[in-house]
């Protein structure tokens, strides 16, 4: 929870967990601080209009602290002033400026105020970005959507002599590369301000992937040169991926992409791409294709149409690692209950999202899942050629049918019916087993490694012992563990699903019981049961 007010320092408190009732999170204290007021201007000395900025604020130390400005201006909506109060003694900070865009410009680096101060700040734009939008038809074409974050220029420039200016010119704009289909421009290719334009694309037989490459001259002028700012970007597209959109995301202020006719979506919070504050971050979100994007009387059970879309085009229609993910899905004989989502990087952004800036992630689970609390986002870690469980922060919208977790990460996901920690599929042919590592154990944090027959390594951390269960091909769904005392006090039920048999599972029990709270230390006797016939007991020693 942030706290913001004009004129003061923010202040927050993290990890706040809301109950039935109401929650006592204690007192909030906002200090007052010191003020920096002045001018603002665009790099040529105008003002800027106050429709094209949309916020102006003070950040400190990775977005610990956020200071709100205040813009002031004419009649005619330009900007005549800027003033920033609640600056802390001997503080470093930036100032941004955010644009309708929610691109953020930095107007001041390590900047100290220990006394109120005046001082101009200047607009100097960023270089415009190009983006796209991917949708699959039914009659098998693409109709894919640039956006443009600046207009294109229109000029009468005709360079190749065709009679048609460059810059209107959609076979000029939009191009073939490493590509054997059709385009088609249609009539309306460019719309009327010039900040978005749209093809349609007829895959030749057997294409699997193709490349388009726009060429982009801008409106608006670069500062440090005198020209068009321009952009030449080649975009690749997969087969396989049935929606996906491109979105530029500030690191500074955060944002959201979703797709279309899906209710899934990724959210970032402001420093979740690290501590580069200024940092825009064209982030890809997209799905696999499934079934019923394209018939709706596949005839295919609802949780095997992603897969068996797979199976019909081939897993060289998919991006590299989402290719892997079903691939593992197959071999390790699991059903989703989604499509595979996958959030795609630019190089040199890191994939691992710093603590207390997680992103979230929402993924759409299909509606015929009898009990969705059951279902859980699992990710696909590449290294370990493993489904590993994402369930921080998990929340289950029923209304939109989708799961909501909290990333760490990115990476491909998809949703099982599985409570597992992790799943292997390593092909499991022995009898019932269980076993917990460590074993005695504390109840502090730690890290075990997990080895599979048939897979690599991997890691978990967690706070008390991990419960590895081997289950023969035999057996397969629902599952209880039931954690005694020596003295016959049931502390603790596991309920779970084990979405196939001849495999390996794992679980964590953190040591506490169904309360919540920490057991004590002693001998604890637990029962496994599968089916509801099926047993196996074992001993955990808790040491405090």
């Amino acid at each position: 929870l942030w706290a913001l007010a004009s004129g003061y320092g923010s202040g927050f408190v993290k990890n706040i967990v809301v109950g039935n009732g109401t929650t006592d999170i204690g007192t909030l204290t906002l200090q007052a601080g010191k003020t920096i007021s002045g001018g603002l201007f665009r790099a040529d000395g105008t003002r800027p209009n106050s429709q094209d900025l949309g916020a102006l604020v003070a950040v400190r130390n990775g977005f610990e602290e956020i200071l709100v400005g205040q813009l002031s201006e004419d009649a005619e909506n330009n900007v005549t002033g800027y003033k920033i109060s609640g600056f802390q003694q001997d503080k470093a900070y930036t100032i941004l400026a955010f644009d309708k865009g929610d691109k953020a410009l930095v107007l001041a680096d390590n900047l100290i105020v220990n006394n109120d101060t005046t001082r101009d700040l200047t607009l100097i734009g960023k270089s415009p970005s190009v983006l796209t939008t991917y949708s699959k038809n039914s009659d098998g074409t693409l109709t894919i959507q640039f956006e443009f974050t600046d207009p294109l220029r229109n000029s009468a420039i005709d360079l190749d002599g065709n009679g048609t200016p460059d810059d209107s010119d959609p076979a000029h704009v939009i191009a073939l590369k490493n590509s054997s289909g059709t385009i088609t421009y249609p009539s309306d290719w460019l719309s009327f301000d010039r900040r978005r334009a749209r093809i349609t694309y007829a895959p030749a037989a057997g294409e699997l992937r193709f490349t388009l490459t726009v060429t982009a001259v801008f409106d608006t002028i670069n500062a440090g040169t005198g020209t068009n700012f321009a952009k030449k970007v080649d975009f690749q597209y997969f087969l396989g991926i049935g929606r996906q959109k491109q979105k530029t995301i500030s690191n500074a202020g955060g944002g959201s992409v979703g797709l279309d006719e899906d209710t899934s979506e990724f959210t970032a919070q402001a420093g979740t791409f690290g501590s580069t504050i200024d940092s825009d971050v064209d982030v890809v979100f997209r799905v696999a294709d499934t079934i019923q994007d394209l018939t709706s009387s596949a005839g295919q059970a609802p949780i095997s149409k992603a897969m068996t879309m797979a199976n019909k085009i081939g897993l060289a229609a998919y991006p590299p690692e989402m290719s892997s993910a079903i691939q593992k899905a197959k071999t390790a004989e699991v059903n989703p209950f989604s499509s595979f989502y996958d959030i795609f990087l630019p190089a040199g952004v890191s994939h691992f999202f710093p603590e207390g800036h997680e992103a979230k992630l929402c993924v759409a689970y299909d509606g015929s899942a009898q009990d969705p609390y059951s279902l859980n986002v699992y990710y696909y870690n590449s290294g370990t050629n493993e489904y590993v469980l994402q369930s921080s922060n998990k929340t289950v919208d029923t209304d939109n049918q989708r799961i909501c977790v909290s990333l760490s990460h990115a990476s491909v996901f998809t949703v099982l019916n599985s409570s597992a920690a992790i799943i292997s599929g390593a092909g499991y042919t022995g009898e019932l087993n269980v076993l917990n590592f460590p074993n005695p154990f504390d109840l502090k944090p730690k890290t075990v490694t997990l080895q599979n027959p048939g897979s690599a390594a991997g890691t978990q951390q967690i706070n008390g012992t991990m419960i590895k269960i081997s289950v023969p091909p035999s057996l397969s769904g629902a599952f209880k563990i039931e954690v005694f005392s020596v003295t016959g006090e049931k502390v603790r039920t596991i309920d779970g699903n084990f979405p196939t048999g001849g495999a390996h599972y794992y679980f964590e029990w953190d040591g506490t019981n169904d309360h919540g709270s920490k057991v004590g230390s002693g001998t604890y006797v637990a029962r496994l049961t599968i089916g509801g016939g099926n047993e196996k007991f074992f001993k955990m020693a808790v040491v405090k």
